[in-house]
């Protein structure tokens, strides 16, 4: 299974759709539907992040999981394309994932800045 069909199953058993993931991740619904049919290759790491973040993962493991495994497929489908993903670019994404791991722990209920409503 590639990036494309994985991410779609992911999100579908969510039951979100294509426009509602895309807008959560800041990017066009038509750019993610075509990527989903393995029509345009996986996006870049910080999008793949953004995609993942969209479907409101809140079981750290599950999201590490899945980020990792969502990676390792645009990773080979890169190396297919000979756009290997370089070291850096995976580095910043564990450091980014890892971040974002440690927000989704903080306890709900507290914002930061203004007053909670």
């Amino acid at each position: 299974m590639g990036f494309g069909k994985r991410f779609r199953q992911l999100r579908t058993d969510r039951n979100m759709s294509v426009r509602e993931v895309a807008a959560k991740a800041g990017m066009d619904f038509t750019l993610l539907s075509k990527m989903e049919l393995e029509v345009r290759p996986p996006p870049e790491i910080h999008f793949i992040f953004a995609l993942v973040d969209a479907l409101e993962i809140e079981d750290a493991k599950t999201l590490e999981e899945i980020m990792e495994e969502l990676v390792t497929l645009a990773t080979e489908s890169h190396e297919h394309a000979g756009q290997r993903l370089t070291d850096e670019q995976l580095q910043k994404f564990r450091c980014s994932e890892s971040a974002r791991v440690f927000m989704r722990l903080k306890p709900k209920g507290k914002r930061e800045g203004g007053n909670p409503k």
